[in-house]
């Protein structure tokens, strides 16, 4: 009978390589580096198991998961090390390689004995959880019934809010950002005096799209406050106004902004949308702001979906009470959210707009959904899919100084930019606003978990 090796496992010394294309870009993969005191033979694959802790945005707290293997072998010219390739970054820490009594030999034919390993090398459980993703909604009524058929009906959202209503609610807001420092206490108050300013009224006459507007200090979209209010746009002159009415054209999705005659820009929403969170309103109206010439196409959708969803999510991050309204926009929001989230190609496991190689790629970007013409493979797609539905074409355009503002918040890069592929990925690969750990946040907000 043989006896027990005294090979061991030399944890420490552990290494974890993440895999890459030939394109550089992240395969979600990574190839584990096991040492041992003496050389090993491999006896029963099966009995070797990988784990990792990710974090359950429901609860925030962290629950295991397993880790499948796509390849396991002892390295053919140091044949002390274990090799084992995953099919999902690996967990640092709180990654375990568990080595099960008949895994392993040494080279004289000893078993060795059972062993529980600790990865010090890998992914932090934010970005562990989001290499697992695709997210799945576990309330499908937070989202609009195009993607979720068994979503609820949207709430009507055509009722004008009372200016007083709107301005206790817009104060109490702000005080928020003020209080998690986001916005001084000096800009507070800029955007309560601006809120009554006459001027603004005459600008933006409902109190709900005044305090939409004001809301945006403290986010990327704050250059729209400027750009609508102040005249720093294309035009050189503020918007005419920015309202809601019955003008919109009907294949309008929400708002329209609009090059008039006299060469001044005009922004109107649709009635519908009169009673809608005022914070969901401002993340359409950064959107609206990137919009100032008549040259509107896919790419520039994409652009000013981005900005639209960025400034969404942050306002949410203040105070997430009004994702669940069920309204038409909040649904609609939610859902370019929840693309989002499960998006992200240059920086992957973070979060961006091209498509990302999360785990569960063939469900797209809406887990558990049935969509026409296929899934949504990343929240690019989907947005711009929308679009082409709805007939707009596929070119470049020119941007402006109000976009390069706010591309500059989200990226950190001062440049010109154009509406085109160059930007999407330059967004993708550098946006900073929905970090690893505000991806959770947001996620539990969703109610969204892990297969």
């Amino acid at each position: 009978m043989l006896s027990v090796s005294p090979a061991v496992a030399r944890e420490a010394k552990i290494k974890v390589k993440n895999l890459f294309d030939t394109n550089n870009v992240s395969m979600n993969q990574s190839l584990i580096s096991v040492p041992f005191s003496l050389g090993i033979r491999l006896k029963d694959a099966s009995k070797i198991a990988v784990r990792g802790y990710a974090v359950d945005p429901l609860t925030g707290k962290q629950k295991k998961l397993s880790i499948g293997v796509l390849d396991m072998h002892v390295d053919a010219t140091a044949t002390n090390y274990l090799i084992i390739q995953t099919d999902v970054l690996m967990r640092k820490n709180g990654g375990k390689i568990l080595i099960n009594d008949g895994a392993l030999q040494d080279t004289k034919g000893r078993d060795i004995a059972p062993m529980n390993l600790s990865s010090p090398k890998g992914q932090n459980k934010e970005r562990f959880t989001l290499a697992n993703r695709s997210f799945v909604p576990t309330k499908h009524n937070l989202f609009s019934s195009d993607v979720y058929s068994d979503a609820s009906a949207a709430i009507d959202a055509s009722t004008h809010v009372s200016a007083i209503t709107v301005s206790t609610n817009f104060k109490a807001f702000m005080d928020k950002k003020v209080a998690a420092g986001l916005i001084s206490q000096a800009t507070e108050d800029t955007a309560m005096k601006r809120f009554n300013n006459t001027t603004v009224k005459q600008i933006i006459p409902d109190a709900n799209l005044r305090a939409a507007m004001l809301s945006l200090y403290g986010t990327i979209g704050e250059p729209a406050i400027a750009a609508m209010l102040d005249g720093q746009n294309l035009t050189g002159k503020n918007q005419t106004i920015v309202d809601f009415s019955t003008d919109v054209a009907a294949n309008a999705e929400v708002a329209e902004t609009l090059v008039l005659s006299n060469g001044r820009l005009r922004t109107l929403f649709k009635t519908s949308y009169a009673g809608e969170p005022f914070q969901a309103l401002s993340a359409k109206l950064a959107h609206e702001s990137v919009h100032q010439d008549s040259d509107d196409n896919q790419n520039e959708e994409v652009v000013a979906n981005t900005v639209e969803t960025m400034v969404y999510a942050q306002q949410l991050l203040v105070d997430s009470s009004f994702a669940t309204a069920g309204t038409t926009l909040i649904k609609s929001d939610n859902d370019k959210l929840l693309a989002l989230l499960d998006s992200g190609k240059a920086l992957f496991p973070r979060v961006g707009i091209l498509q990302g190689a999360v785990k569960n790629e063939t469900e797209g970007v809406f887990s558990g959904s049935s969509i026409a013409g296929g899934a949504y493979v990343s929240f690019e797609d989907y947005i711009r899919r929308l679009y082409i539905a709805r007939g707009f074409g596929a070119f470049d355009s020119s941007g402006n100084p109000t976009l390069n503002s706010i591309i500059e918040n989200m990226t950190n890069k001062n440049k010109n930019n154009s509406f085109n592929a160059t930007l999407i990925s330059d967004i993708d690969a550098n946006q900073q606003i929905i970090t690893d750990k505000n991806s959770l946040v947001l996620a539990g907000i969703l109610k969204l978990t892990l297969a």
